[in-house]
């Protein structure tokens, strides 16, 4: 199909057309999306529920950098790259907090008018995306199970398995 003679029917078939906006009034995507800016637009938050069962956020300082150390199991964070919002869930995190964690970074993105395009990505414990890994210094190996401490925490299971075994014969 040569450009500019679609049919009606391509344009409803993916959607519809929309004019191209001006450069002059899209702005500059260079000013957008520069690596410098994007780096002084992230936020860490730790969230966690109030005494009355709220969701609360609490800004993690991150002045001196993003590091893995600063990501404890037992709860969840958002990371704010304000373009994306990665929701992190601790393996040790209720599952409740990684669900109201989840709804808060898609409210985030709600309340604050962000593009249409911001994503909110998902991001387990032990299973962090590339993407996500990108932000932090360091490396993330030290906090992946090896074959030892896999064997050791089988073992471990394994003996308390059988405790509760004996104690019910």
């Amino acid at each position: 199909m040569q450009e500019g003679k679609e049919t009606q029917e391509f344009w409803d078939a993916i959607g519809g057309f929309v004019e191209v906006q001006s450069s002059e009034k899209g702005g500059d995507d260079e000013d957008f999306a520069s690596i410098e800016s994007m780096k002084k637009d992230l936020h860490l938050f730790q969230a966690e529920f109030d005494n009355n069962g709220n969701i609360t956020l609490t800004p993690i300082d991150i002045s001196n950098g993003l590091s893995r150390s600063l990501l404890q199991s037992q709860y969840c964070y958002i990371l704010d790259c304000h373009n994306e919002l990665f929701v992190w869930c601790g393996k040790k995190s209720p599952v409740k907090l990684k669900n109201a964690t989840m709804a808060k970074a898609s409210n985030i993105i709600q309340e604050t008018n962000r593009p249409s395009w911001t994503t909110c990505t998902r991001v387990t414990e032990g299973s962090e995306l590339a993407m996500f890994k990108t932000h932090f210094t360091g490396n993330f190996s030290e906090y992946i199970d090896t074959p030892e401490s896999f064997d050791k925490r089988n073992k471990m299971r394994n003996k308390i398995a059988e405790k509760k075994r004996t104690r019910n014969d």
